[in-house]
């Protein structure tokens, strides 16, 4: 069925047309192909709706103060993919998922946290 009823240009047309005669011989009208069809193609647009509404809500969302916090704590493990996901989504999911105002959050917190980290080392060494 799910050959059946795909979109134009994802299988090929023989393909496609195997599949409809298989299930004509399956006992599957093609009233009810096509009706499949419409409700999976309705399916599609109200989950892409979904997605952009969802893309559009993540533009505003923020990282409390503790999360920011943490972040500049913990920026040598986050740095070195050993953040253990403490600390939510890395800045690559963060942009795929829209969240902007957290992504320069996060990018700050990041920089601020390697900056610390440098001067507490460098402090460190010269005592």
């Amino acid at each position: 069925m799910e050959i059946a009823i795909s979109k134009q240009g994802e299988w090929q047309v023989d393909i496609v047309n195997q599949a409809k005669k298989e299930l004509l011989k399956r006992g599957v009208s093609i009233e009810e192909i096509e009706e499949t069809k419409e409700k999976y193609e309705d399916f599609l647009k109200r989950e892409e709706l979904n997605r952009q509404k969802q893309l559009k809500e993540n533009e505003e969302i923020s990282y409390k103060t503790g999360e920011m916090i943490l972040i500049v704590l913990i920026t040598p493990f986050i740095l070195l993919g050993k953040s253990y996901n403490l600390t939510g989504l890395s800045l690559g999911e963060l942009k795929e998922e829209n969240f902007k105002l957290k992504y320069n959050q996060r990018l700050f917190s990041l920089i601020i946290g390697l900056i610390l980290w440098m001067v507490l080392i460098r402090f460190a060494m010269t005592k």
